[in-house]
């Protein structure tokens, strides 16, 4: 079984530029499936119906020094399309 949450709000400053923050909380069944996440992104929109996003991420594992590959920082890079 697993539970979690996570909220994301977000602010658009124009047509073109947004701000967001996320934070998730999971706590599954597998070690590696137990974290925190936070997240700071912002997009871009080159179009009405294409956007940019890009965002950094904190990962906090919840299993203290058990797995401390769980604590990591990274960022991901995408491009969203509406159809």
């Amino acid at each position: 079984s697993q539970t979690g949450w996570y909220i994301e709000p977000n602010y658009r400053f124009n047509e073109k530029w947004a701000v967001f923050a996320r934070y998730e909380d999971l706590d599954a069944a597998r070690a590696q499936d137990q974290f925190t996440r936070t997240h700071v992104g912002v997009n871009f929109w080159v179009h009405e119906e294409v956007v940019l996003k890009f965002d950094l991420f904190d990962n906090d594992g919840d299993n203290d020094a058990t797995r401390p590959q769980d604590d990591f920082q990274g960022y991901n890079a995408a491009i969203g399309w509406t159809f």
